[in-house]
């Protein structure tokens, strides 16, 4: 589909291939098989993100970075209960930002104790996908 059709936003992919997993498309991104401009949209917002089979295509000269606001400050992603989130943080209240799903509000206080437990840490790349179930 990116082959014929470059630009073709992620949302529009993962409809017409539902058993296609996001952690497929996240390991062709990262092993530059398929490209995506990173500075355009977060890569959660799946309707937002267009994916090229080329690194030129995927630049977008004609539009500027994305720019966050203040209200919008995300943390990196972290995982929490085998999901992925990105966390808002305004004040005493942190907003959890989910792949799929509602969002989810907590007092800071609680937040802070869920991360000293360890029970929500940031992920990182040499982290394996929380999404994806472990196979022996």
């Amino acid at each position: 589909m990116v082959e014929t059709t470059p630009g073709i936003r992620l949302s529009l992919v993962l409809d017409a291939l539902p058993d296609l997993s996001l952690d497929v498309v996240w390991a062709l991104l990262t092993t530059r098989r398929l490209f995506t401009d990173l500075t355009a949209t977060f890569l959660m917002h799946h309707d937002q993100v267009m994916l090229s089979l080329h690194e030129t295509q995927a630049e977008r000269n004609d539009t500027k970075p994305m720019m966050v606001t203040q209200e919008e400050t995300f943390s990196p992603p972290l995982v929490w209960d085998g999901r992925l989130f990105l966390v808002e943080s305004v004040g005493d209240v942190v907003t959890l930002h989910p792949e799929v799903g509602a969002l989810l509000t907590l007092p800071a206080s609680q937040f802070q104790h869920l991360r000293a437990s360890g029970a929500m840490r940031i992920v990182t790349a040499a982290d394996p996908s929380p999404t994806t179930p472990f196979l022996p």
